[in-house]
Parts: structure tokens; C-alpha cells; sequence
């Protein structure tokens, strides 16, 4: 299966655990396209919720045509997961513009 950044799949993210985020969701990968290219058994990503909650910087609000409802990008929730296990099918690609709120929102998450 071939990914690239920014890339969004509905993922099967259950078993979680404790305030892990759970069952089939949206996730965006985050993952360095270095690592995509070279078929890469894991990939980083950012799980999405259409749960409504107050939006902020950690949680902003990405407006896409493929999200059927408001979707929020769960940034303070980044993991890796196995592609293979999770991944089951590609729903859309971030705007280069939500892409870029996204990474930004990262950086600043972890102060680099």
C-alpha cells in the first residue's frame, strides 16, 4: 500500500487503550515521505475525531469535502501503527493548506 503525507485513511485503531483513541476513525499520516518511498512496515499518524469539542491549537478543526461531518485533527494523540494491521482504505489527501496547519500545530506542540 503506498502513502504519502498528509494522506488520509479510515483506520481500524482498536484495541486502545485507557484515553487512547479508539475504533474505526480517520487518520492523517504525518509520517516523513523519506520513510514512505522506501516501504516502511509503520507509519506515524494523527487520529481524527468528529466528536464536537472547543477548537485549539493542539485540536484544530480541518474542513475537507471528504469528512462527512466537522473533523478535528487530534494532534496532543500522535502514534505509530502498522500499516498492514490498521490501514484500510484511503479516503483523501489534506489541502496544502490543512497540511500546513497540521505540521505547524506539530512543531509548536513540541516546541521545535
Amino acid at each position: 500500500m503506498s502513502y504519502r503525507q498528509g494522506d488520509v485513511f479510515l483506520a481500524r485503531l482498536s484495541p486502545s487503550k485507557g484515553d487512547e483513541p479508539g475504533k474505526d476513525r480517520p487518520v492523517i499520516v504525518i509520517q516523513s515521505n523519506d520513510l514512505n518511498e522506501v516501504d516502511y512496515p509503520t507509519c506515524i499518524i494523527v487520529p481524527c475525531s468528529s466528536l464536537d469539542m472547543p477548537e485549539t491549537t493542539i485540536r484544530p478543526i480541518l474542513d475537507e469535502v471528504f469528512f462527512k461531518k466537522k473533523t478535528y485533527a487530534l494532534l496532543d494523540q500522535v502514534r505509530t501503527v502498522d500499516v498492514s494491521k490498521r490501514f484500510l482504505k484511503k479516503i483523501g489527501t489534506l489541502s496544502d493548506d490543512n497540511l500546513q496547519v497540521v505540521t505547524k500545530s506539530l512543531k509548536n506542540l513540541i516546541s521545535i
